[in-house]
């Protein structure tokens, strides 16, 4: 429950691109299709989503 919590006070882009990607299993390069970013772009903005939740 504390992840949906983390993710609840998570800023865009950054819960899309978490959301898609551990709850939607969704690969990189479709998570940036769908976000029309590239695909360093999306891994960046996942890693950093990763280091929000886990400095919480």
């Amino acid at each position: 429950m504390r992840i949906h919590r983390f993710l609840h006070e998570m800023k865009e882009p950054y819960k899309e691109v978490f959301s898609l990607r551990v709850f939607g299993e969704l690969p990189f390069n479709k998570i940036a299709e769908i976000l029309v970013v590239n695909s360093m772009k999306m891994f960046f903005l996942l890693k950093f989503g990763y280091n929000i939740i886990e400095s919480k």
